[in-house]
């Protein structure tokens, strides 16, 4: 059971009167306007609250998509937690016998599209 049906069953259970069940709803409530301000530092730009589901649309792409709960790694949470997606990176190493050189593919989003880039770093 979440918080908010808690709340609610100690309200309708007598547990606690009109004005603490309004106070205490309104702590959970009032995440929505700290997400309201958090957002604007992101890459999401808005979250959409539908029956059962939590939605965010990436403010680069205008891509909506539909989180699903207990996933502590959806794109978009990790876009709130750093402000932009995980930029993926694969590299490889080449030994010779006179040194050790690593190439790297860095994805990059630059409006909406995925462009590579190739770093060479040697030592």
């Amino acid at each position: 059971m979440n918080k908010l049906h808690k709340i609610k069953g100690k309200f309708v259970a007598g547990d606690i009167d009109k004005w603490q069940y309004i106070n205490e709803m309104y702590d959970v409530h009032s995440c929505l306007f700290d997400y309201a301000e958090f957002i604007t530092e992101t890459n999401i730009n808005s979250i959409e609250i539908v029956d059962k589901q939590v939605i965010m649309k990436f403010r680069d792409s205008d891509i909506r998509f539909i989180c699903k709960e207990n996933d502590k790694r959806l794109a978009p949470l990790e876009t709130l937690n750093f402000k932009e997606y995980e930029t993926p990176m694969i590299c490889q190493s080449a030994n010779t016998d006179e040194n050790s050189v690593t190439l790297c593919l860095v994805f990059k989003q630059t409006q909406s599209i995925w462009e590579r880039a190739t770093l060479s770093l040697s030592r």
